[in-house]
């Protein structure tokens, strides 16, 4: 009898540091070392002096998959921008262009595009690509529920074929 309590004594030990090790989920959808993010995504653009009013953020996969015109957006979302920064939750796109209610949950590499409302109209004319520290479109890695990027890291560029 004695024997068979400290084996399980000694089982439930073992029990308890395989639960420790495991890493059991708090509830969040944070990710870490090897677990996809699944938190709702958020671009913050800092930075911007050009322009005030609204702006929108799009995220596209592929520049080059069109749909009239536009490539596919991945995430999209519209808001205001204050005292040079513009923030927005991303949302799954509804027929490419109108944000739903579906907030953007997606993890990877993703071009980012920047367009802000100037005169009552957002215009391609206007609208600025992630290039980083160079010149030509770059895509950023999003993996963090929230991503901050400065403007400085976009160039003008018509998505638009």
């Amino acid at each position: 009898m004695k024997n068979k309590l400290i084996f399980g004594m000694i089982a439930g030990a073992v029990l308890a540091i395989g639960f420790v090790l495991s890493g059991c989920d708090n509830g969040g959808g944070g990710g870490g070392p090897g677990i996809e993010n699944t938190d709702p995504k958020t671009i913050a653009i800092e930075g911007i002096s050009a322009y005030t009013g609204n702006g929108c953020i799009r995220v596209f996969s592929d520049l080059n998959n069109v749909v009239n015109n536009q490539p596919v957006n991945a995430g999209i979302g519209y808001a205001a921008i204050s005292n040079g920064k513009l923030t927005i939750e991303l949302s799954v796109p509804t027929n490419n262009t109108v944000s739903s209610q579906t907030k953007w949950t997606g993890n990877g590499s993703y071009y980012i595009y920047f367009m802000p409302q100037v005169n009552n109209s957002y215009s391609t004319a206007n609208g600025m690509i992630y290039v980083g520290s160079g010149q030509s479109p770059k895509k950023y890695n999003i993996n963090e529920a929230v991503i901050t990027v400065s403007y400085s890291e976009f160039k003008k560029y018509n998505v638009w074929k």
